[in-house]
């Protein structure tokens, strides 16, 4: 039987448990409080975020949101300044210096200069009387790059060795282009820009590389009427990449041609029916390069 010296013991050890589970719950009680109202706190907080579009912190700079344009000059690749430049090209302010220079100039080689319709007698000397009229000038109104072009006005001579066939012969000294006194174009496609004029009677133009009375002929590229032929009145690529003296893409190379000395390079506008000369025969040329 308890004793009641031991009653209020066995009583008290109850009564300290009931209390600390009486604390325990209200600490538990409170704590939940707490956490709720942070809960609460955080989730207004995140909701004026969300509402104002910015976060809680008090930093007010924005990060700008770049907006795609069509800006042509944004690509690299499209940025005039940045395009590849020729070698050589025709400006209003260079004409003048290039003619000067004896860099552009008119040639005479290989036409019928005497306008002797007959072949030459055994031992008659042939002799180059012919005089050039051509006309070299700045156009502003045509051109393939920049702001102008070089416009080419020549009577067209009959050849000496076709009679069939008229032309005028513009050729580039590169020396005096400032592009060497010899270039060496192996493996190289050279290239220039033509325009043929819808009136012109000019059918087809080449090119052709020279040096020491040494040259090579390309193909023609052709402007009349047919297949593959290109159309008139549009800037055209003429080009030449020479290869040996038996490709098929050259039409004439002399035996001691050599293609890592070239001095020169003409320009020779065609008429294939031109049994006499025939005036006033425009072609602008643009952009030489390779």
């Amino acid at each position: 039987m308890t004793t009641p010296a031991q009653l209020p013991v066995h009583c008290g050890w109850k009564e300290i448990q009931f209390n600390s589970r009486s604390v325990y719950m209200k600490k538990t009680i409170f704590n939940g409080a707490v956490l709720l109202s942070v809960l609460l706190c955080f989730s207004l907080v995140l909701f004026a975020a969300c509402d104002t579009g910015t976060s809680g912190d008090s930093d007010d700079t924005e990060t700008p949101i770049e907006t795609p344009t069509n800006d042509p000059t944004d690509d690299p690749m499209d940025d005039p300044a940045a395009a590849h430049a020729p070698k050589l090209d025709f400006e209003s302010a260079n004409i003048a210096t290039l003619k000067t220079n004896g860099a552009i100039a008119p040639s005479m080689n290989n036409l019928n200069a005497t306008w002797n319709p007959n072949p030459l007698a055994e031992g008659e000397q042939f002799t180059d009387q012919a005089v050039t009229d051509m006309v070299m000038e700045a156009v502003a109104t045509e051109h393939d790059s920049g702001s102008a072009c070089l416009g080419v006005t020549a009577t067209a001579y009959q050849n000496f060795y076709a009679r069939n066939v008229a032309q005028w012969m513009f050729q580039i000294n590169l020396g005096g282009a400032g592009l060497g006194e010899t270039v060496d174009l192996t493996d190289k496609t050279v290239s220039i820009k033509a325009f043929v004029p819808e009136g012109s009677k000019i059918e087809a133009i080449k090119l052709v590389f020279g040096h020491d009375g040494q040259e090579s002929q390309g193909k023609q590229v052709r402007f009349d009427e047919g297949d593959g032929h290109q159309p008139k009145d549009t800037w055209t690529t003429v080009s030449y990449k020479y290869v040996n003296k038996e490709e098929i893409n050259t039409d004439y190379t002399s035996g001691d041609f050599d293609i890592g000395k070239v001095k020169t390079i003409t320009v020779i506008a065609l008429i294939d029916s031109g049994t006499a000369n025939v005036p006033g025969q425009t072609v602008y040329l643009d952009s030489l390069d390779w």
